[in-house]
């Protein structure tokens, strides 16, 4: 019988009160202090590496103190098994073949680290004094995230806007400048340049007009993830588990209640995401529902009188209530937090969703057992891509769609099986703890945790990007003293039906959202149902014939897998992206090539797998090429872009850039073989994503330079088609420079 990870009840006497516990509150609340969209780069490898750390540590202490740990066999625990089991091997089969692999072994060991994370969840959530320190964990973190949304929404997105149109601006005007005013322009440009730093610099002008606008535009608070949704996701389920904290008795812890509610409220409407609305409303729903029928079992048991006062004080609460909800709304429109478009673009919003959808779907029926492997989507969704869908997405922004895609069957049945269970779980009703062993003792970590995080952010910024993260360490500060608050002005119990509600809402904000790959928002949906399904302890434990034994094996593995993550991944990856942070600093800031080419080759050599510095010592050769003319460089420019491709072979961006290498050589020396190869690499880019119109006019121009007129004016009439279907939608970051359009023109009037 195949039996599942430690995702049971084998962590929880030895990670009970103590160290180990606040440290885990600690890791699970560092997710929240870190952007969560970098997994498949690996930018939250160092906290799967902790977790595997961590799991080691209990595992030993279990040996040590002579814990037997009791192994429990769910429905549960099954699902959890497959959903994490399921990522794990599609990651494996990516490996073992071909594709991204250095994307697919970051995402296997994030969620091997899940599988850690999960264990201790689900042991620890039928404990009351947890979930209480788990909701003070999550309001608490949440709440001074919204103190630094409203921060980015009213002084620091406004200011990064300025710098970038100043910025822009100035680059124009520097070359028409003489004497002491163009000095002046090139100080302030250099001032500006290590302001926005080199992500903006080194985007193309379509990529930097996208930007722009959205800086312009789209001013939602970001909290410290990088997509506005994501940050969404804590906002709704903290809000929603929030009203679980019931305020003590006294004005002061009311009005504490109630500010820490409409803060996270207010920064929940600047998000601007609809998808996160609905799911707080549908959380809600649930969430009153269970209330109510609380509400009614417990006035049958009462004296009518005292029925009829707590009846009134519910009709009080609920008129303040929305009066308040209605006072922040009205804040946020007068501001321009929110307006008319959030309305009127929905049905746009839903169109995108629905286009997403059927992309997903193509590569869902072209690997529908085993899914295409963690951190692989993107390139064969590119594949499937409808030709007016607007984005280039990392994920499904479905979470069952998305765990069929990346993990496969077995995924699906998990993330099913996980719903299916915590569901009926909230339409029952919470069961009663059969226990609450070191309840006390849970409820006072969440503060000590909170600092904790925050300084491992801090460090780790300073261990492996050389600067101290002062506002992770802020922050941990910060939702320390918001928890310390809490705790002295909510009452010891947790409501049930919150918990409900969070995980309600949560799910249905995901199912137009996405995000199931981020351990941030995958580990907080698996804490909720593990918190909302509180069964008796002895319902499905079985002593198994090596229980004395286990902790010794579990403490074995964890040691060899934290070891092999250490060696194959966590140390090459994180010293390689501080090797290409420095060296794009190099290049766009400072402007040495020769440093930057010895920093991208350092982080090549360190980590073989990745093919982001063989593009980074790519775009180097060609820039060397172009001011040398050296065919040397020519030469290295190509070995290196094919270096690029070998590790990342379907992404078709690495295909189109080496097919525009060839061209441009072309263009100099008229060589038959340039336009061969060129219109090989072209077509190879084609392949894997038909509907892009960059592409197909670079084809256009390799099939003119191959002779081929008729073929070249049907690749610049279907390039010029998706441009023109790409103005009509609106989709600026997709648009040819107005000089390909022209060219585009022009080899469909002389094939005419």
């Amino acid at each position: 019988m195949r039996r599942s990870p430690p995702s049971a009840e084998t962590v929880e006497r030895s990670t009970g009160p103590g160290l180990l516990e606040a440290a885990a509150l600690a890791l699970v609340a560092a997710r929240w202090l870190t952007p969560a969209e970098g997994v498949a780069r690996g930018e939250t490898l160092w906290l799967a590496q902790a977790w595997l750390v961590w799991g080691f540590l209990a595992a030993w202490s279990a040996v040590r103190n002579g814990v037997a740990w009791r192994v429990r066999w769910t429905p549960f625990s099954g699902s959890l098994a497959l959903l994490i089991g399921g990522h794990i091997v599609s990651a494996a089969v990516v490996l073992a073949t071909d594709g991204q692999k250095r994307a697919a072994l970051n995402g296997l060991w994030e969620w091997t680290s899940l599988a850690v994370t999960a264990a201790w969840l689900s042991a620890r959530g039928r404990d009351a004094g947890f979930r209480r320190a788990f909701s003070i964990l999550l309001v608490s973190a949440t709440a001074a995230l919204c103190g630094l949304g409203l921060w980015q929404r009213y002084v620091w997105q406004p200011r990064v806007a300025a710098a970038v149109l100043e910025f822009d601006q100035l680059e124009r005007d520097v070359p028409g400048l003489s004497g002491a005013e163009a000095r002046r322009a090139q100080s302030r440009l250099r001032e500006l340049r290590a302001e926005i730093g080199p992500e903006y610099l080194a985007l193309d002008a379509n990529g930097r007009m996208s930007l722009r606008q959205r800086l312009i535009d789209s001013t939602e608070p970001l909290g410290r993830f990088a997509l506005t949704n994501t940050f969404a996701a804590l906002l709704a389920a903290a809000w929603l588990i929030g009203f679980g904290l019931q305020a003590q008795p006294g004005t002061g812890a009311r009005i504490v209640h109630w500010s820490v509610q409409g803060a996270i409220a207010c920064v929940l409407l600047l998000t601007k995401s609809r998808t996160a609305w609905v799911g707080t409303l549908a959380g809600l729903v649930v969430g009153g529902l269970q209330w109510f029928r609380g509400r009614r079992e417990e006035s049958a048991s009462t004296e009518s009188a005292e029925s009829a006062r707590r009846s009134q004080r519910l009709r009080r609460r609920m008129f303040a209530g929305l009066v308040a909800a209605a006072a922040i709304i009205a804040l946020a429109w007068s501001t321009g937090g929110i307006d008319r478009l959030v309305f009127s673009e929905a049905p746009k919003s839903l169109q995108y969703r629905l286009e997403y959808w059927r992309g997903t779907w193509g590569v869902i029926a072209e690997h529908p057992w085993l899914g295409v492997g963690t951190g692989n989507f993107r390139q064969h969704y590119l594949g499937k891509k409808l030709a007016g869908s607007s984005e280039e997405i990392l994920d499904p922004h479905n979470l069952y769609l998305d765990a069929w895609a990346n993990g496969g069957l077995l995924a699906l049945a998990g993330a099913l099986g996980l719903t299916v269970l915590t569901l009926l779980s909230v339409l029952r009703g919470h069961q009663r703890d059969p226990g609450s062993e070191g309840a006390s003792v849970a409820g006072r970590l969440a503060p000590s945790a909170l600092i904790a995080a925050g300084l491992l952010v801090a460090v780790h910024g300073w261990v492996f990007l050389g600067e101290f993260d002062l506002q992770a360490a802020g922050l941990g500060a910060a939702t320390a003293v918001v928890a310390l608050i809490l705790q002295r002005t909510t009452t010891s119990t947790l409501a049930p039906a919150a918990i409900g509600a969070a995980w309600c809402g949560l799910t249905v904000h995901l199912l137009g959202a996405g995000g199931i790959g981020m351990p941030a928002i995958s580990q907080l949906w698996i804490a909720l149902a593990a918190m909302a399904i509180p069964l008796p302890r002895e319902v499905g434990v079985r002593d198994v014939g090596f229980a004395g034994r286990l902790p010794v094996v579990a403490a074995g593995t964890l040691l060899a897998l934290a070891a092999a993550q250490l060696l194959t991944t966590t140390r090459p990856v994180l010293t390689a992206r501080a090797l290409l942070a420095a060296a794009d600093y190099d290049a766009s800031v400072r402007g040495d090539l020769r440093a930057a080419g010895r920093l991208a080759r350092e982080a090549a050599d360190m980590d073989p797998l990745d093919p982001e510095p063989r593009r980074r010592l790519a775009q180097i050769a060609i820039a060397n090429w172009r001011t040398l003319r050296a065919p040397a460089a020519f030469e290295e420019a190509v070995a290196e872009h094919r270096a690029a491709i070998d590790r990342d072979p379907r992404n078709p961006h690495d295909a189109r850039s080496l097919a525009s290498l060839y061209l441009e050589r072309f263009e100099r020396t008229g060589a038959e073989a340039d336009a061969e190869e060129a219109l090989r690499w072209s077509q190879r880019a084609l392949d894997a994503y038909p509907q892009h119109s960059f592409t197909l006019a670079v084809q256009a121009r390799a099939l003119a330079a191959a002779g081929d007129r008729d073929a070249a004016r049907d690749a610049a009439a279907r390039a010029l088609e998706l441009d023109a279907l790409n103005r009509r939608l609106g989709h600026s970051d997709r648009l040819l420079p107005q000089a390909t359009v022209d060219d585009l023109q022009a080899l469909g009037a002389a094939a005419d």
